[in-house]
């Protein structure tokens, strides 16, 4: 999964707590809500924190993506492979780790999670306001809990990256160099220092360089350090105080929620099955009109009735809408209880946060996920606003009541609210 739009979708977010949930204010937000709801809320971190980690670890995954990590434990090129080798044999036969993430920004407070990580594909995060969250790699279901509000979230079909530093580090592949730095003492212990230039390309630019000290003997990590800015104001997160071995309590990584308090479930465990009908499946989306044979201002029932099940339905807010989950074939419709059908929404695996399939429609004008920007702007003319935020891309029609995003100048999600009321 890629958060190539996550700063914008967070920064929509922040507003919508000063919005009234009138039905026009709902259709235009619950999409971009529902798209940014789940990353927005992983770590228990603020937003901007939240998208200076992201910024950091492009190269890898949401969080410590450390794909060519341990590299740093590499003294010359030719013993590369057996270094690292040593690294995961020792990883491997640790059966469990701890360690602490700090977030720097500067002018503003630290922020600090605690991580707990088990060696089967388990990990928790803790914030300091009591609130934690939950990951089960193998299961891809995250549970996530606020502890200020009561309230769990479930949710099944997770499709993050392995945002686990125990998962990353024993599986990495050994073909990088890294700089070695003067050794030193660190914590009273003897440590090796490098820094690693983390390999690939993401969303917002090049990937930062990585320094970090390992225990001599060891050879296990005891800090990690990265330096950038986050809207021009210079930060740094820092990962240390790594306990391995320690016992765990297996209630730790229970997905149950505490007594008392409200859980809800999101997402599907399991993708059924693509109709094999294509009309249920390639859709033709037509802005201000609906997709396939559902029309905007329908009902849940006629939709249901036109489209079959969805994969799953949920209710967002108080008002009656709801939002139902055809994942499985590539979008998901909003329906309002008083306005029928007021939201269409287009998606691709690359922007989501759980596991969906690709949309395989396309619009009344032939656009397809994967199309140009200069494609969407030969079908539909000039946008009435075109915004970029680093590799990222969003066209916005408003006549139309269309909305396109785009990554690395690839459409990856199309959204169509119904037509406004006229005056």
């Amino acid at each position: 999964m890629s958060d190539f739009h996550n700063d914008e979708l967070i920064r929509r977010l922040e507003r919508l707590g000063n919005l009234k949930p009138t039905p026009e204010a709902t259709r235009t937000a619950v999409e971009r809500v529902r798209l940014a709801l789940l990353q927005a809320r992983v770590t228990k971190l603020s937003s901007r924190r939240k998208i200076m980690l992201k910024r950091f670890a492009v190269a890898a995954a949401v969080l410590l993506g450390v794909g060519t990590l341990f590299a740093w434990l590499l003294p010359s090129p030719s013993s590369a492979r057996t270094a690292l080798a040593e690294v995961q044999a020792a990883m491997q036969s640790s059966h469990s780790v701890t360690c602490r993430q700090v977030t720097r920004i500067k002018g503003e407070p630290d922020e600090s999670v605690r991580m707990l990580i088990l060696g089967n594909g388990l990990w928790r995060t803790e914030g300091s306001d009591g609130s934690y969250t939950i990951m089960d790699i193998g299961k891809h279901r995250v549970l996530l809990v606020n502890s200020q509000k009561r309230e769990a979230t479930l949710v099944q079909g997770w499709n993050t990256p392995q945002v686990n530093l125990y998962e990353h580090v024993k599986n990495l592949p050994n073909d990088t160099s890294a700089k070695a730095l003067p050794g030193k003492k660190l914590n009273g212990k003897e440590v090796l220092g490098f820094v690693v230039k983390m390999a690939g390309s993401g969303p917002v630019g090049s990937p930062p360089d990585l320094t970090v000290w390992a225990d001599a003997k060891t050879r296990l990590p005891v800090r990690i350090e990265v330096e950038g800015k986050d809207d021009g104001k210079a930060g740094e997160i820092i990962v240390d105080d790594f306990v391995f071995d320690k016992e765990l309590d297996a209630k730790l990584f229970a997905f149950k929620p505490p007594a008392g308090y409200k859980l809800e479930t999101e997402g599907v465990a399991e993708l059924p099955a693509a109709p094999a009908d294509p009309q249920l499946k390639d859709l033709v989306v037509t802005p201000l009109v609906g997709i396939g044979p559902v029309k905007f201002g329908m009902s849940r029932p006629e939709v249901e009735r036109l489209l079959g099940k969805p994969d799953g339905v949920q209710e967002l807010g108080k008002n009656g809408y709801v939002d139902m989950n055809y994942g499985s074939r590539g979008y998901f419709i909003g329906v309002n209880k008083v306005y029928g059908v007021a939201m269409i929404s287009c998606v691709s695996q690359v922007e989501m946060a759980v596991r969906v399939r690709d949309f395989s429609g396309k619009t009344d004008k032939g656009i397809t996920l994967g199309a140009s920007t200069a494609d969407i702007i030969r079908a539909y003319g000039e946008p009435d606003s075109k915004k970029t935020n680093m590799d990222s891309s969003f066209l916005d029609y408003r006549k139309l009541d269309a909305h396109f995003s785009l990554f690395s100048d690839k459409l990856v999600h199309m959204m169509f609210n119904r037509p406004r009321p006229t005056k």
